[in-house]
């Protein structure tokens, strides 16, 4: 990476995480936007220069060494329920050639981490934090001082879950590459290199519909107002913020311009990979690798086979008709490529999936018989599943179904709440609505449903929603 493209990866990684992260209070400039109550408007210059409570000096190099340090420390934090206190390594084994404690008795291995001990576990050769049974916690790795620590080499899943059970903390090597780039997909299979192209293509007009939704809600054009009463009350906000507004302006610039670069052109990209999980039980729809320098967007077999294929589609019995039909496969394909590059681009974490590339709740029909996919169900899972509406028992928690959260967004839940347990991000997400808010838009499946739904517009597939305030 050259030190441009460093530079510009930092400066685009400070500006994502200081407009998430809920500034002091101040007056007057944090004011809230007002909603076109009346016709007399105070009309306020969103696009000009704002004074957001951003760190002086202006943040280097050196300040992401803080702040990841910061991340970490949060992490171990949240780690302190699964730390041994009734263990003696004086009793075990200890392996000098690997750093492990190896209790022979009862099997089991033991390290050091920030000086509390661990029990961990080997999974594909990697060892993990032992988080109990059935689930994968964290992965450590020697440091270059042979102290354990916690590896962030972890990528990120996406797509959000399908029918069959999604598998976190693996990498690539859990995948077989059957082709890399567009020409060579093509030769493979035509049809799919033909999706990926459509899915660009309906990706890139919700990105640019999303963006001139958001332009008219800046000039508060009464005609968008049914999307700022839809964007704020999917916030919990009783208004929006221009904070809010910026930071949802930013997601879509971010994506967009990665969409649009040569390199991600669907006819000849070289980025797009198809894979084949080596798993019968993997349900992984895309992923990307955080680390990976080739920004690579790999694609399993459930990006072409979607999960809908499998419910009498051609019947459309579960979706309401429309003219003309809704290509809920093509959807699907582009919200998924929405959601991985939201990763890449504006560093969101999977902290809830919400099903959001499945159609349109307002084109689904309300029939339990339909279950995962009817209306009901969608509704509830983007509605009640990260707002002011989830029990808080329920709040940041999986269900068996899913894997845990992964440790990243962990990370970042603590980060942006200002806290160092998720029992008092919990708190706070709950008590704060711009902490609340800022915790929304940190996940992927947030940013996706939001820019999808300013950008799909309903009208222009033949079915007007008449709901002017919360939609589904």
């Amino acid at each position: 990476m050259s030190k441009h493209q460093w530079g510009e990866a930092i400066e685009t990684f400070v500006t994502a995480f200081m407009l998430l992260i809920p500034g002091p209070k101040r007056q007057p400039d944090n004011r809230l936007l007002p909603l076109p109550e009346s016709p007399v408007l105070e009309q306020v210059d969103i696009d000009s220069p704002l004074t957001l409570p951003l760190p002086e000096p202006s943040p280097k190099v050196d300040d992401i060494v803080i702040q990841k340090n910061m991340f970490n420390a949060k992490q171990l934090a949240a780690l302190d329920a699964y730390s041994e206190n009734t263990v003696s390594l004086d009793a075990m084994e200890h392996e000098v050639s690997t750093h492990l404690y190896h209790s022979k008795p009862r099997g089991l291995y033991y390290i050091v981490l920030a000086g509390k001990v661990f029990r961990v576990t080997e999974s594909e050769n990697r060892w993990r934090i032992y988080l109990g049974e059935n689930r994968e916690g964290p992965a450590v790795k020697l440091n270059a001082w042979q102290k354990w620590e916690l590896d962030p080499r972890e990528r990120l899943l996406g797509g959000g879950p399908a029918y069959s059970r999604h598998s976190s903390g693996r990498d690539v090597h859990d995948y077989t590459i059957q082709a890399r780039g567009i020409k060579s997909i093509r030769r493979l299979s035509p049809d799919k290199a033909l999706m990926i192209q459509m899915a660009h293509q309906l990706a890139m007009e919700y990105l640019s519909g999303a963006k001139q939704t958001l332009t008219a809600m800046k000039a508060l054009d009464p005609q968008a107002l049914q999307y700022r009463l839809w964007l704020a009350d999917y916030l919990n906000m009783p208004t929006l913020t221009e904070r809010q507004i910026l930071t949802v302006d930013l997601a879509i610039d971010l994506i967009y311009t990665r969409m649009s670069k040569p390199s991600m052109n669907p006819v000849n990209s070289e980025r797009f990979l198809q894979v084949k999980a080596k798993r019968p039980d993997d349900g992984v729809v895309a992923f990307i690798d955080p680390n990976d320098t080739h920004k690579y967007v790999y694609l399993t077999d459930f990006f072409f086979n979607t999960p809908l294929d499998n419910l009498n589609a051609s019947d459309h019995e579960w979706l309401e008709a429309t003219l003309p039909p809704f290509d809920f496969n093509n959807h699907y394909r582009a919200v998924t490529l929405i959601h991985e590059l939201s990763h890449q681009k504006f560093f969101t974490e999977d902290i809830q999936y919400m099903n959001v590339a499945y159609p349109f709740v307002e084109l689904l029909k309300n029939n339990p018989a339909f279950g995962a996919v009817s209306k009901q169900r969608i509704s509830d899972l983007q509605r009640n599943t990260l707002s002011l509406t989830t029990p808080r028992d329920k709040l940041f928690s999986r269900d068996g179904s899913e894997p845990p959260l992964e440790a990243s967004a962990v990370e970042r839940i603590l980060f942006v709440t200002g806290t160092t347990r998720l029992d008092d991000a919990r708190d706070v997400f709950l008590a704060d609505p711009v902490k609340r808010a800022s915790v929304i838009l940190s996940n992927a499946d947030s940013i996706t449903l939001i820019i999808s739904r300013l950008g799909g517009k309903l009208d222009t597939c033949g079915f007007r929603s008449t709901v002017t305030g919360r939609f589904g």
